[in-house]
């Protein structure tokens, strides 16, 4: 089957037609998806929503056009947002690097705070 035939089978409610889709271009999106994401797990679970995204969207596909640009645009956007918010988490565990603050509490308590290096500068040397 054809990549336009594979198409017009999905508009048509079959989803059997996507694993054709999938076969064409399932290793270049994750290659892709990984590249942006720096992470191979998170990128395969990119490209599979991606996929399946593509199949409960079908009718909106222009068939006239190219199916590959169309699917690697919205992989793409979703690995982008992806990186997004990973680069956004940030794990205090991950960034103990032996530099701590203590903070007094209202209580009395004295609790150790990590210092992140890169937003308190030179307070970490």
């Amino acid at each position: 089957m054809d990549e336009t035939e594979a198409i017009a089978q999905m508009k048509a409610g079959n989803i059997a037609a996507l694993r054709t889709l999938m076969e064409m271009y399932q290793v270049q999106a994750v290659q892709a998806a990984a590249l942006i994401t720096q992470n191979r797990a998170a990128a395969e679970d990119i490209v599979q929503n991606a996929f399946l995204r593509s199949y409960e969207r079908a009718e909106l596909f222009d068939p006239s056009r190219p199916f590959r640009p169309w699917f690697l645009r919205m992989m793409i956007n979703d690995a982008l947002k992806a990186a997004a918010r990973q680069r956004r988490h940030i794990s205090l565990d991950a960034q103990d690097d032996g530099c701590r603050v203590q903070k007094p509490y209202s209580s009395g308590f004295v609790v150790g705070i990590v210092v992140l290096p890169n937003v308190l500068g030179l307070m970490c040397r």
